[in-house]
């Protein structure tokens, strides 16, 4: 488990400088897996998980942070902490990323306004060529068109989302694999690919391939197209048997 135990006594006490002189019994006490609405509000949620922490711990010192990190369970909670806090950092940057996509489109309609022009203008291989111009120009416009603006409502992923907060060892991957971007982001990739590719969330290779392109896309401001062209570039060849194991 990658979760330092500063890390852990650090999310407890952000909310309270006080612990319960008695914790719940967190061997058999269940939490509930966040939905979609939940991370709607990630400030909001992220509070709710550090209160069940602190009702779960007995203190924080190193021993009793050991304790506790064993119920998986528990490392559940702090790995869904983490996320929440990332996502909550994160605002900023699906604004700046709202409006890069934005400026995007009005370039887009612009260049198609220019092609438009210049087939009126044109005749012969010069006109065609235009046309052809237009054409992608027309396709790359619906594609970026196509793309939500973010964070995206992760109602439509949540079967998904449901999955990663399920899975300890796959919220690992994504809290510590580097810098985490975008908690939504790499969800709405991962189910993006998993649509086009009915097994890449197949547990190993694959999901981790998965996995590892959502994370980096996400990070980059690229389009989910990319991403699922990238994914299925990567799987197809690795079924193949055509692509180093590493």
């Amino acid at each position: 488990m990658k979760i330092s135990l500063f890390s852990l006594a650090m999310a407890a006490l952000l909310f309270s400088s006080t612990l319960p002189a008695i914790a719940q019994d967190a061997s058999t006490s269940a939490i509930a897996v966040p939905g979609a609405t939940s991370w709607k509000s990630p400030d909001k949620l992220k509070e709710k998980l550090a209160a069940e922490i602190m009702k779960r711990l007995t203190g924080t010192n190193a021993e009793q942070i050991q304790a506790f990190l064993k119920n998986d369970t528990n490392r559940r909670l702090v790995l869904m902490y983490h996320l929440a806090s990332s996502e909550v950092g994160n605002q900023e940057g699906y604004k700046n990323h709202n409006q890069s996509l934005t400026q995007q489109v009005q370039n887009k309609k612009n260049e198609i306004s220019r092609l438009e022009q210049e087939v009126k203008s044109k005749s012969g291989s010069e006109k065609k060529n235009a046309e052809y111009r237009l054409s992608n120009a027309r396709k790359d416009l619906q594609v970026m068109q196509a793309e939500s603006k973010h964070p995206i409502d992760l109602g439509k992923c949540e079967k998904v989302l449901k999955a990663i907060l399920a899975d300890a060892e796959w919220m690992e991957q994504i809290a510590f694999s580097g810098e985490m971007h975008r908690f939504a982001r790499v969800v709405e990739i991962i189910s993006s690919i998993a649509a086009s590719d009915a097994n890449a969330l197949r547990k190993g290779v694959e999901r981790d391939t998965t996995t590892a392109i959502a994370l980096e896309y996400s990070r980059n401001g690229s389009r989910t197209v990319k991403a699922v062209e990238r994914a299925g570039y990567f799987l197809k060849y690795w079924r193949q048997g055509r692509l180093n194991t590493v």
